[in-house]
């Protein structure tokens, strides 16, 4: 009963010093958010983060990067890179999307796709080619780990084939991938943004439901030199995940996507931090 009750005595302390810091925070206009606990967790990285500078058209066709960052209690470390390439053409839209992931073991895990979407407000998928491989410490692939596929939608279902095996997904109705969202909230209109509903087809191959999209808040933050940077945010929560922060400059320029301990940071540079990340690694090894 005494150690109980010393516990509970030990969690309310450690509360409340969580309390003062999130008061000290906003305060210092570190972080000016509704909702602490988003823009937050990146504290760390955002006095480091230079903000792009140049006019945007999400629109049209870009190229954005992103270094993405695994971390707790304001340790952050950089696992991978996300590139999305966006090409337009007549009234053709396509997403080609290249992801690697450092893991532990000094073995990188390679994913390209190439996605053909419907100019919709969630950019839905409409048909795509993927192939995930691993590779190891040296940077060789393991063809043993070597997945393709590829898949169409018809008729409210996705009529996929990995290899030699076929596979079916009903759909509920709309539905849209995780890398397309990046691309969809781009476009989206600030506090007149009406929720979209959808399934989420996470990595375009597990299929979660009920998931939604809409408007959250408005924040200002603090970057690298102290330059302020104002931004709109957006929130999806579902099936099957943690709720996602999507969070844009002023030009509907996408810059962070947080999700729990996840975060994906607008960088240019990131393929080749990445590269020297895994450079560092096999000298190590």
């Amino acid at each position: 009963m005494l150690a109980f009750a010393t516990q509970q005595v030990a969690q309310e302390a450690r509360n409340q010093i969580k309390k003062q810091q999130r008061k000290q925070d906003i305060r210092s206009g570190a972080v000016q958010s509704g909702r602490y606990g988003t823009l937050a967790g990146i504290a760390d990285l955002l006095g480091a983060f230079h903000p792009p500078t140049g006019p945007f058209d999400p629109e049209g066709s870009w190229k954005q990067a992103y270094q993405m960052h695994l971390g707790s209690d304001g340790q952050a470390s950089a696992p991978g890179f996300l590139e999305i390439r966006r090409e337009v053409s007549g009234a053709g839209l396509t997403l080609v999307v290249e992801m690697q992931v450092l893991h532990m073991t000094g073995g990188l895990q390679q994913t390209t796709a190439k996605i053909a979407c419907a100019n919709d407000p969630l950019s839905s998928p409409k048909s795509w080619q993927l192939e995930s491989v691993l590779a190891d410490p040296t940077g060789r692939p393991l063809e043993s780990t070597r997945m393709t596929g590829r898949a169409t939608v018809k008729a409210g279902a996705v009529e996929a084939e990995f290899g030699k095996h076929k596979r079916t997904i009903k759909l509920p109705g709309p539905f849209t991938s995780n890398w397309s969202l990046f691309d969809a909230v781009q476009h989206l209109r600030g506090k007149d943004t009406a929720p979209l509903r959808f399934a989420l087809l996470e990595d375009l191959d597990l299929l979660k439901p009920n998931h939604r999209l809409s408007f959250a808040e408005t924040a200002t933050v603090k970057a690298a030199g102290g330059r302020e940077l104002k931004l709109t945010g957006y929130e999806q929560i579902g099936e099957g995940v943690l709720p996602f922060h999507y969070w844009l400059d002023e030009q509907r320029r996408l810059l962070f996507v947080l999700s729990g301990p996840r975060a994906y940071i607008y960088d240019p540079e990131a393929r080749t931090k990445v590269g020297n990340a895994k450079q560092r690694g096999r000298r190590k090894a």
